[in-house]
């Protein structure tokens, strides 16, 4: 282990730091005779070690690791720091700690929290934004990821500071991402009497903005904002939630917890909807489904939620999520289900709830650190796996240093904590984390790096390979499914049935369907509902055959395997959704295109007499089975004249 005496309380291993390294039992010592001591009055050492990484897993501390040591009263003192190794367990890193921020936040080390106030919100592909504050000029600033961890767009500039610290200037940024990849970023901007206004920024995927800052709260000698989450459905729609102070001429101050919707574009959508008065004691946040429908908790007598509807009509009555506690977060999934975290009796607990606000299952204990006031941030994906993450260090959770994860998978147990952070050494607070598809996540932080001594950092998780179940079906020679390849496919779909003959109005419908990407439950391909249609991002498992002709048929055709084998066809799936989107129900006959079962290396196609019949969503004839089949030397085109 790497020992050293902190000279300028960094936490940090700089040039001229005394330092030695434990021996194989873990002993180590320093001779402070001529070393000048941390702090002059009392004299005292500042002792610091490193924790390390494992093969197979991490150290994770069980004290601080740092401990203060009088040279007056304990002159041969002996510091003792304890640590335990975690094996990796249910999700493991992917690819290294990544800085997020290009140009140095400018943040002086020991920084207090909230000077950063880093976001993290992700879209149903997997793709992620980032949005922090930069501490020298004041300016928040996004950044936008792809799945891969490759960085999309440089540093955008959403709303430019003036250059203090502490005001006037812009602070606490909240990012929110829709699943087609369109992101808000709200934030705070404080005058030169402490004011607080509020502002809402619209931009498409590729971090362009969709257009000019939104005053959300204009601040005035009475009235002031303070925004405390947003988050966003599947189509780019979006709420912000922000508390709303008034003061009133005798001087009496009263606040509103206030819930805005807007538009994809940036257009407010509807008044502004009063969710509590007066308006929270402590956190507050917000999460909405892939719908529009959303959810408030907040911090009031304990920890309260109230759900919405998309209309922002109120479903049922108050949520009373625990009776005590305090520093509440929330996260929805894009179905309706919710997580709720809080702190209470110095443990970090948290309740999961149905899409129907009932509770699924009892309360869950995720860390006894002590509890240090500041919430835990909190993910739920599609599949229903919670993702914790939190700023600790051990026995003293007031050491925020580390920033530690920790899984509930989906119906299993939950998973043991571990570390998100490589580097050690330094401090780590407010991460923030976001959902990045069935059991992969993204974390990020503010805190000490390589990059940046006080800068904005990221890590990517992801499943292990050997999880309870066996391994997925193979996907090895499948295409990556994104939108710019499912755009020509959702093209080729419309034409397959206007060949079969669909009308201009229905063609029209077809056409005004948004297509999304995400993950779907189960061995489940797509789903339809209302205007949108939503394909699952691999197939299930066994990875989509994105046809590169997708306006014939030849892979089907010709022998061999040209991609096709072992994967889902994606333009029978896009044909198949279409129809229920033109009103035809599921066929019993299997080798129909509204079959409800499909299986690899296959293609269905509707035909003309898909819209003959008795206005029942009647079906006359179908491409069936239309395959090489791998085993022999022909292949089969066979017609199934049927009605269902």
């Amino acid at each position: 282990w790497t020992v050293w005496l902190d000279l300028n309380k960094d936490r940090v291993l700089d040039p001229g730091d005394p330092v030695t390294t434990s021996d194989a039992n873990g002993h180590y010592f320093f001779d402070t005779t001529n070393v000048p001591p941390a702090i002059a009055n009392p004299t005292e050492d500042i002792v610091q070690f490193d924790l390390q990484v494992g093969t197979g897993g991490r150290w994770l501390n069980t004290t601080k690791t740092d401990a203060v040591v009088n040279r007056t009263t304990t002159p041969n003192a002996t510091a003792d720091f304890g640590v335990f190794f975690q094996p990796t367990v249910g999700v493991a890193p992917v690819g290294p700690e990544s800085p997020v921020n290009l140009n140095p936040t400018g943040a002086p080390q020991g920084y207090p929290p909230s000077v950063l106030n880093v976001s993290v919100a992700a879209d149903t592909l997997g793709d992620y934004a980032v949005a922090w504050r930069n501490y020298t000029t004041g300016t928040i600033y996004a950044r936008v990821f792809n799945a891969d961890g490759s960085a999309r767009t440089s540093e955008v500039a959403v709303g430019v500071g003036t250059g203090n610290p502490y005001g006037p200037d812009l602070l606490e940024p909240k990012v929110a991402m829709a699943g087609n990849g369109r992101f808000a970023v709200a934030w705070n901007g404080i005058n030169g009497s402490q004011k607080a206004s509020s502002f809402v920024r619209v931009f498409d995927m590729n971090g362009t903005p969709a257009a000019g800052p939104v005053t959300l709260v204009a601040a005035s000698s009475t009235t002031s904002g303070d925004v405390t989450g947003a988050a966003a459905d599947a189509q780019g729609d979006f709420v912000v939630l922000y508390d709303y102070a008034t003061v009133s001429k005798g001087g009496k101050s009263t606040s509103t917890l206030e819930a805005q919707r807007f538009t994809a574009s940036g257009g407010t959508n509807g008044s502004a909807i009063s969710v509590a008065s007066p308006g929270q004691s402590g956190n507050s946040s917000v999460g909405m489904d892939g719908a529009g429908n959303f959810v408030v908790v907040w911090d009031g007598a304990g920890v309260l939620a109230q759900r919405y509807t998309a209309a922002g009509s109120k479903v049922g009555g108050q949520i009373i999520v625990t009776s005590g506690g305090s520093a509440s977060s929330v996260a929805m999934n894009s179905s309706g289900g919710f997580v709720v975290t809080y702190e209470i009796a110095g443990q970090r607990q948290a309740r999961i709830y149905n899409a129907n606000g009932t509770p699924a299952g009892a309360v869950v204990t995720f860390s006894s650190d002590g509890g240090d006031g500041l919430r835990a941030a909190v993910a739920l994906d599609g599949a229903g796996n919670v993702t914790f993450a939190w700023a600790s260090s051990g026995a003293n959770a007031l050491d925020r240093q580390q920033v530690r994860i920790r899984q509930l998978p989906a119906g299993g147990v939950l998973q043991p904590e571990t570390l998100a952070n490589t580097t050690t050494q330094g401090a780590r607070q407010l991460p923030g984390v976001a959902a990045t598809g069935s059991g992969s996540f993204v974390v990020v932080w503010e805190g000490y790096g390589a990059a940046d001594p006080a800068g904005i950092y990221s890590q990517r998780f992801a499943p292990l390979a050997t999880a309870a179940g066996g391994a997925a079906p193979a996907t090895t020679h499948a295409p990556a499914l994104t939108r710019q390849s499912l755009q020509p496919l959702v093209d080729a779909a419309i034409a397959r049935w206007a060949r079969a003959g669909a009308s201009a109005a229905q063609l029209a419908a077809l056409r005004a369907e948004d297509v999304q990407i995400t993950d779907l439950a189960g061995a489940e391909l797509g789903q339809a509902a209302g205007k949108t249609i939503w394909i699952d991002r691999d197939a299930a498992g066994y990875g989509w055959f994105v046809d590169p002709t997708p306006n014939g048929d030849a892979e089907f055709l010709t022998p061999g395997d040209h991609g096709q084998r072992g994967h889902m066809d994606l333009l029978t799936v896009l044909c198949h959704e279409m129809g229920h989107v033109l009103g035809l129900g599921h066929s019993p006959v299997a080798g129909d295109v509204m079959a409800e079962a499909l299986n690899t290396g296959v293609r269905d196609m509707p035909v003309p007499g898909d819209f003959l019949g008795d206005g029942h969503g009647a079906v006359e004839a179908a491409l069936a089975d239309l395959a090489w089949e791998p085993g022999g030397h022909w292949w089969r085109l066979a017609w199934n004249a049927h009605r269902v």
